[in-house]
Protein backbone atom coordinates (compact mmCIF):
# COMPACT_ATOMS: atom_id res chain seq x y z
CA UNK A 1 0.00 0.00 0.00
CA UNK A 2 1.41 3.79 -1.14
CA UNK A 3 1.13 5.81 1.57
CA UNK A 4 0.28 9.11 0.31
CA UNK A 5 1.81 12.07 2.80
CA UNK A 6 -0.86 14.36 2.58
CA UNK A 7 -3.14 11.45 3.78
CA UNK A 8 -1.23 11.39 6.82
CA UNK A 9 -0.67 15.63 7.43
CA UNK A 10 -4.92 15.58 6.87
CA UNK A 11 -4.98 13.32 9.46
CA UNK A 12 -2.08 14.63 12.11
CA UNK A 13 -3.99 17.98 11.58
CA UNK A 14 -7.55 16.63 12.60
CA UNK A 15 -5.96 14.95 15.65
CA UNK A 16 -4.36 17.63 17.37
CA UNK A 17 -7.35 19.98 16.48
CA UNK A 18 -9.69 17.22 18.36
CA UNK A 19 -6.72 16.35 20.59
CA UNK A 20 -8.36 15.75 24.49
CA UNK A 21 -5.78 15.70 26.86
CA UNK A 22 -5.73 12.83 29.57
CA UNK A 23 -4.48 13.98 32.53
CA UNK A 24 -4.98 11.24 35.86
CA UNK A 25 -3.05 12.04 38.94
CA UNK A 26 -4.39 9.59 40.93
CA UNK A 27 -1.00 7.59 41.90
CA UNK A 28 -3.14 4.25 42.92
CA UNK A 29 -5.36 4.66 39.47
CA UNK A 30 -2.06 5.07 37.95
CA UNK A 31 -0.73 1.78 39.26
CA UNK A 32 -3.44 -0.28 38.50
CA UNK A 33 -3.34 0.66 35.19
CA UNK A 34 0.16 -0.09 34.64
CA UNK A 35 -0.04 -3.37 36.35
CA UNK A 36 -2.97 -4.56 33.65
CA UNK A 37 -1.60 -3.11 30.61
CA UNK A 38 1.71 -5.41 31.52
CA UNK A 39 -0.33 -8.35 32.77
CA UNK A 40 -2.15 -8.29 29.31
CA UNK A 41 0.81 -7.74 27.01
CA UNK A 42 1.59 -11.76 27.13
CA UNK A 43 -1.75 -12.85 25.52
CA UNK A 44 -0.43 -11.27 22.11
CA UNK A 45 1.57 -14.48 21.82
CA UNK A 46 -1.39 -16.62 21.84
CA UNK A 47 -3.35 -17.49 18.91
CA UNK A 48 -7.21 -16.30 18.84
CA UNK A 49 -6.85 -14.09 21.44
CA UNK A 50 -6.45 -10.20 20.15
CA UNK A 51 -4.01 -8.22 17.71
CA UNK A 52 -1.26 -5.91 18.45
CA UNK A 53 -2.88 -3.19 16.56
CA UNK A 54 -6.18 -4.01 18.78
CA UNK A 55 -4.47 -3.84 22.08
CA UNK A 56 -3.09 -0.18 21.58
CA UNK A 57 -6.66 0.92 20.39
CA UNK A 58 -8.22 -0.58 23.05
CA UNK A 59 -5.73 0.99 25.78
CA UNK A 60 -6.64 4.14 24.46
CA UNK A 61 -10.17 3.65 25.28
CA UNK A 62 -9.24 2.19 28.56
CA UNK A 63 -7.38 5.48 29.46
CA UNK A 64 -10.21 7.41 28.33
CA UNK A 65 -12.38 5.96 30.74
CA UNK A 66 -10.48 5.42 33.84
CA UNK A 67 -9.85 9.42 32.74
CA UNK A 68 -13.05 10.60 32.88
CA UNK A 69 -14.29 7.95 35.83
CA UNK A 70 -11.22 7.86 37.70
CA UNK A 71 -12.92 9.54 41.15
CA UNK A 72 -15.52 7.34 41.50
CA UNK A 73 -14.18 4.15 39.01
CA UNK A 74 -14.56 1.20 41.56
CA UNK A 75 -14.60 -1.80 38.98
CA UNK A 76 -11.72 -4.48 38.12
CA UNK A 77 -9.48 -2.59 35.90
CA UNK A 78 -8.69 -5.66 34.53
CA UNK A 79 -12.28 -6.30 33.09
CA UNK A 80 -12.40 -2.84 31.88
CA UNK A 81 -9.21 -3.41 29.61
CA UNK A 82 -10.65 -6.77 28.49
CA UNK A 83 -13.77 -5.03 28.11
CA UNK A 84 -11.92 -2.31 25.75
CA UNK A 85 -10.07 -5.11 23.93
CA UNK A 86 -13.72 -6.86 23.20
CA UNK A 87 -15.34 -3.21 21.85
CA UNK A 88 -12.42 -2.69 19.18
CA UNK A 89 -12.52 -6.34 18.25
CA UNK A 90 -15.70 -6.48 17.51
CA UNK A 91 -14.99 -3.07 15.24
CA UNK A 92 -11.98 -4.24 13.84
CA UNK A 93 -11.85 -8.23 13.44
CA UNK A 94 -14.63 -9.89 10.56
CA UNK A 95 -13.85 -13.32 12.94
CA UNK A 96 -14.59 -11.54 16.34
CA UNK A 97 -11.90 -13.92 18.23
CA UNK A 98 -11.83 -12.10 21.57
CA UNK A 99 -15.39 -13.31 23.54
CA UNK A 100 -16.88 -13.43 26.45
CA UNK A 101 -15.51 -16.86 27.17
CA UNK A 102 -11.77 -15.26 26.25
CA UNK A 103 -12.69 -12.49 29.13
CA UNK A 104 -13.88 -14.92 31.60
CA UNK A 105 -10.86 -16.72 31.48
CA UNK A 106 -8.97 -13.95 31.86
CA UNK A 107 -10.58 -12.89 34.71
CA UNK A 108 -11.18 -16.08 36.12
CA UNK A 109 -14.85 -16.20 36.07
CA UNK A 110 -15.66 -13.82 38.33
CA UNK A 111 -18.26 -11.65 36.29
CA UNK A 112 -21.80 -12.81 34.57
CA UNK A 113 -22.24 -12.45 30.71
CA UNK A 114 -25.40 -9.34 32.07
CA UNK A 115 -22.54 -7.80 34.47
CA UNK A 116 -20.02 -7.70 31.35
CA UNK A 117 -22.53 -6.75 28.80
CA UNK A 118 -23.39 -3.51 30.91
CA UNK A 119 -19.54 -2.54 31.80
CA UNK A 120 -19.41 -2.67 27.60
CA UNK A 121 -22.32 -0.25 27.40
CA UNK A 122 -21.17 2.20 30.06
CA UNK A 123 -17.46 2.39 28.34
CA UNK A 124 -18.69 3.66 25.17
CA UNK A 125 -20.79 5.76 26.48
CA UNK A 126 -18.23 7.51 28.56
CA UNK A 127 -16.06 7.69 26.10
CA UNK A 128 -19.12 8.92 23.59
CA UNK A 129 -18.74 6.50 20.92
CA UNK A 130 -15.31 7.69 19.78
CA UNK A 131 -13.96 4.09 18.74
CA UNK A 132 -12.26 4.93 15.15
CA UNK A 133 -8.42 6.67 15.84
CA UNK A 134 -5.24 6.35 14.91
CA UNK A 135 -3.00 4.15 17.78
CA UNK A 136 0.72 4.75 17.92
CA UNK A 137 1.00 1.48 16.41
CA UNK A 138 -0.93 2.28 13.74
CA UNK A 139 1.40 5.54 13.09
CA UNK A 140 4.54 3.41 13.33
CA UNK A 141 3.43 1.13 10.61
CA UNK A 142 2.18 4.02 8.32
CA UNK A 143 6.03 6.12 9.02
CA UNK A 144 7.37 2.75 8.47
CA UNK A 145 6.42 2.78 5.04
CA UNK A 146 6.63 6.33 4.14
CA UNK A 147 10.23 6.38 6.03
CA UNK A 148 11.15 3.39 4.49
CA UNK A 149 12.06 1.75 7.96
CA UNK A 150 13.83 -1.31 8.00
CA UNK A 151 12.86 -4.73 10.15
CA UNK A 152 16.12 -3.98 12.27
CA UNK A 153 14.77 -0.69 13.32
CA UNK A 154 11.09 -1.76 13.21
CA UNK A 155 11.23 -4.55 16.02
CA UNK A 156 12.67 -1.90 18.14
CA UNK A 157 10.59 0.94 17.61
CA UNK A 158 7.54 -1.63 18.10
CA UNK A 159 9.83 -2.56 21.62
CA UNK A 160 9.74 1.55 22.72
CA UNK A 161 6.04 1.87 21.52
CA UNK A 162 4.97 -1.28 24.35
CA UNK A 163 7.07 0.49 26.96
CA UNK A 164 4.77 4.15 25.90
CA UNK A 165 1.59 2.24 26.41
CA UNK A 166 2.24 1.62 30.18
CA UNK A 167 4.19 4.69 30.65
CA UNK A 168 2.14 6.65 33.10
CA UNK A 169 4.00 9.93 32.15
CA UNK A 170 3.07 9.92 28.08
CA UNK A 171 -0.83 9.50 28.33
CA UNK A 172 -1.04 13.03 27.76
CA UNK A 173 1.00 13.02 24.74
CA UNK A 174 -0.39 12.81 20.86
CA UNK A 175 -0.07 9.22 19.38
CA UNK A 176 1.56 10.60 16.38
CA UNK A 177 4.46 12.81 18.87
CA UNK A 178 5.15 9.26 20.30
CA UNK A 179 5.32 7.49 17.37
CA UNK A 180 7.91 9.77 15.55
CA UNK A 181 9.72 9.83 19.26
CA UNK A 182 10.07 6.19 19.83
CA UNK A 183 11.56 6.57 15.46
CA UNK A 184 13.87 8.96 16.78
CA UNK A 185 14.75 7.24 19.75
CA UNK A 186 15.62 4.35 17.70
CA UNK A 187 17.98 5.71 15.84
CA UNK A 188 19.90 6.91 18.71
CA UNK A 189 20.02 3.70 20.49
CA UNK A 190 21.82 1.74 17.45
CA UNK A 191 23.98 4.70 16.58
CA UNK A 192 24.73 4.28 20.64
CA UNK A 193 24.85 9.12 20.16
CA UNK A 194 27.22 10.54 22.99
CA UNK A 195 25.21 13.45 22.39
CA UNK A 196 21.92 13.24 23.22
CA UNK A 197 20.40 17.05 23.37
CA UNK A 198 21.95 18.08 20.03
CA UNK A 199 21.01 14.79 18.38
CA UNK A 200 17.18 14.97 19.59
CA UNK A 201 17.32 18.15 18.42
CA UNK A 202 18.87 17.14 14.90
CA UNK A 203 16.68 14.16 14.44
CA UNK A 204 13.52 15.88 15.54
CA UNK A 205 14.76 19.15 12.64
CA UNK A 206 15.03 16.18 10.14
CA UNK A 207 11.79 14.40 10.93
CA UNK A 208 9.74 18.19 10.90
CA UNK A 209 11.13 18.73 7.17
CA UNK A 210 10.76 14.94 6.22
CA UNK A 211 6.59 14.75 7.04
CA UNK A 212 6.29 18.67 6.32
CA UNK A 213 4.77 19.87 9.17
CA UNK A 214 5.24 23.32 8.56
CA UNK A 215 1.63 24.43 7.80
CA UNK A 216 0.77 21.74 10.44
CA UNK A 217 2.85 22.61 13.71
CA UNK A 218 5.60 25.11 15.02
CA UNK A 219 9.03 23.50 14.69
CA UNK A 220 10.04 24.10 18.30
CA UNK A 221 6.79 23.10 19.50
CA UNK A 222 7.33 20.03 18.03
CA UNK A 223 11.00 19.56 19.06
CA UNK A 224 9.57 20.63 22.73
CA UNK A 225 7.09 17.37 22.25
CA UNK A 226 9.69 15.34 21.45
CA UNK A 227 12.71 16.11 23.59
CA UNK A 228 9.65 15.78 26.60
CA UNK A 229 8.37 12.36 25.13
CA UNK A 230 12.00 10.73 24.82
CA UNK A 231 13.22 11.91 27.89
CA UNK A 232 9.86 10.67 29.75
CA UNK A 233 9.94 7.48 27.82
CA UNK A 234 13.35 6.48 28.72
CA UNK A 235 13.13 7.35 32.51
CA UNK A 236 10.03 5.28 32.46
CA UNK A 237 11.86 2.20 30.90
CA UNK A 238 14.10 2.35 33.76
CA UNK A 239 11.43 2.43 36.40
CA UNK A 240 9.30 -0.08 34.48
CA UNK A 241 12.39 -2.81 33.58
CA UNK A 242 13.13 -2.50 37.48
CA UNK A 243 9.50 -2.02 39.41
CA UNK A 244 8.98 -5.00 41.95
CA UNK A 245 5.27 -4.55 41.82
CA UNK A 246 5.52 -5.44 37.89
CA UNK A 247 7.91 -7.97 38.01
CA UNK A 248 5.24 -10.11 40.44
CA UNK A 249 3.90 -10.90 37.27
CA UNK A 250 7.00 -10.54 35.45
CA UNK A 251 7.79 -7.96 32.58
CA UNK A 252 5.68 -9.23 29.85
CA UNK A 253 6.76 -6.60 27.56
CA UNK A 254 10.61 -7.93 27.97
CA UNK A 255 9.30 -11.69 27.50
CA UNK A 256 7.41 -10.54 24.64
CA UNK A 257 10.08 -9.13 22.58
CA UNK A 258 13.32 -11.41 24.09
CA UNK A 259 12.81 -14.46 21.50
CA UNK A 260 12.73 -12.50 18.66
CA UNK A 261 15.30 -13.18 15.87
CA UNK A 262 16.18 -8.81 15.83
CA UNK A 263 15.73 -8.58 19.24
CA UNK A 264 18.59 -11.01 19.91
CA UNK A 265 20.69 -10.43 17.07
CA UNK A 266 21.47 -6.94 17.88
CA UNK A 267 21.08 -7.34 21.06
CA UNK A 268 18.84 -4.55 21.42
CA UNK A 269 18.26 -5.12 25.59
CA UNK A 270 22.07 -4.74 26.26
CA UNK A 271 21.62 -1.74 23.82
CA UNK A 272 18.73 -0.13 25.59
CA UNK A 273 20.31 -0.93 29.11
CA UNK A 274 23.64 0.40 28.19
CA UNK A 275 21.52 3.76 26.64
CA UNK A 276 19.79 4.42 29.47
CA UNK A 277 22.63 3.81 32.23
CA UNK A 278 25.56 5.15 30.57
CA UNK A 279 23.84 7.63 28.20
CA UNK A 280 20.28 9.39 29.11
CA UNK A 281 19.92 9.08 32.66
CA UNK A 282 23.38 11.69 33.01
CA UNK A 283 21.60 14.13 31.27
CA UNK A 284 19.73 16.93 31.89
CA UNK A 285 17.21 17.52 29.19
Amino acid sequence: MDFNINFIRYNIDKTLKNYELINIKNQDVLLKRKYVINKLFKYRNYTNYFKIDEFYKAVNIFNKYIHINQDNCTEDFLLILCICIFIVVKFDDDLFMFNFEKINHITNDKYSLEQITYLEKDIIQFIDHKIFFYSIFNYNYILKNYLKIDEKKYVLINFLSDYALISSSLIRFNNFFISVSVILLTNLIIEQNKNIKENLTKYANIYYNKLKLKDYLLEDNFINYITSICDNLIRSIKNNRYSNYLFKNKDNIYNFYKHDYFFNKYKYNKLVKQFIKNIYSSTDL
